[in-house]
């Protein structure tokens, strides 16, 4: 299974089903087979602590049927340096400042809006531990000690566009809340990773046309 669905940790935007936390898997929970039930969904760790449990049905968009293969997740997270933590308060005027804002599934979104007027999800940022959600009436007194920034592709800008725009965004988060801005496997983004990154999505561009 590629490494990069298995690191996926959180619950989702609009454009990735099932993203939605205690919802989905309450409900998946509900109509779940046997099988389904015996199966051990893998796990993160950041600096001790366990981060939100990978389920592979909840990378899929519920446009899209669960055998759907024409789908890629992309994923970066900005982690705190020396074992320190962001700031509430700092993260919400930080994600702000990028162009991120609290919606649905209380996480935060990056949006365009299309020539038809409608408002698009280009990708999302949530907490990088359990639950993933941010209470925002809570916010002030809140910590952690990194985030993470995903997309599926398709979207609605084109991969490459969607790269860059999230790209931008972690760059700029990292350094107004002095952290670092790391790959799926929580390495540090280095140009080199980002060209990996880069011809990753541009291998799937060519396997989905």
């Amino acid at each position: 299974m590629d490494p990069l669905r298995i690191i996926l940790i959180l619950i989702g935007a609009i454009i990735i089903a099932g993203i939605a936390f205690f919802e989905i898997r309450k409900r998946r929970s509900a109509s779940s087979d046997s099988e389904y039930s015996k199966r051990t969904e893998p796990t993160l760790t950041l600096e001790g602590e366990e981060v939100i449990s990978v389920d592979d049905d909840l990378l899929i968009s519920e446009s899209k049927a669960d055998n759907d293969s024409n789908s890629e997740i992309v994923m970066l997270s900005i982690s705190a340096k020396n074992g320190n933590a962001f700031k509430g308060t700092e993260l919400v005027e930080a994600a702000e400042d990028v162009g991120l804002y609290y919606g649905a599934w209380n996480i935060f979104h990056y949006h365009i809006h299309n020539d038809a007027g409608e408002t698009k999800p280009v990708f999302s940022m949530a907490n990088i531990t359990e639950p993933g959600f941010f209470d925002i009436s809570k916010i002030t007194n809140f910590s952690t000690k990194g985030v993470t920034l995903f997309m599926q592709l398709p979207g609605p800008l084109a991969a490459m566009d969607a790269l860059d725009e999230m790209l931008s965004a972690g760059n700029a988060l990292a350094d107004r809340l002095d952290g670092v801005l790391q790959d799926e496997e929580h390495k540090e983004l280095t140009p080199d990773r980002v060209e990996h990154l880069k011809e990753k999505i541009l291998n799937f561009n060519i396997s989905v046309h």
